[in-house]
């Protein structure tokens, strides 16, 4: 398909003192077609906006890393998702069954 991102925006957590906003990783994204190149690269750029700590969680170098991996699942997953409802809303909605008028009698 030709289509291509028009806007985006990407925020990570706990992979700094505060949350970030991978505005570079943004702007490499706009404009471009929904490929999964795209997001990869994205996600790459992402790792650029970061500065995490080494903690019991795992080690500065880790959470870099893992941040490019989050930031393109999920993109793929928004991809995904977008999809989806647009098959859902593309599909005719079944036609209303028609019920039988059902008198009732009142009780005594």
């Amino acid at each position: 398909s030709n289509k291509t991102i028009a806007d985006v925006r990407i925020a990570l957590g706990s992979v700094g003192v505060t949350p970030i906003r991978a505005t570079e990783a943004e702007a490499v994204l706009r404009g471009q077609p929904l490929k999964a190149e795209a997001f990869a690269e994205a996600g790459e750029k992402a790792k650029g906006a970061v500065d995490p700590v080494s903690d019991f969680r795992g080690s500065a170098a880790y959470k870099k890393d893992m941040s490019a991996v989050f930031v393109r699942r999920a993109l793929e997953k928004a991809l995904a998702d977008i999809r989806q409802q647009a098959k859902a809303k593309a599909q005719p909605k079944p036609a209303a069954k028609k019920k039988a008028a059902k008198k009732k009698g009142k009780r005594k």
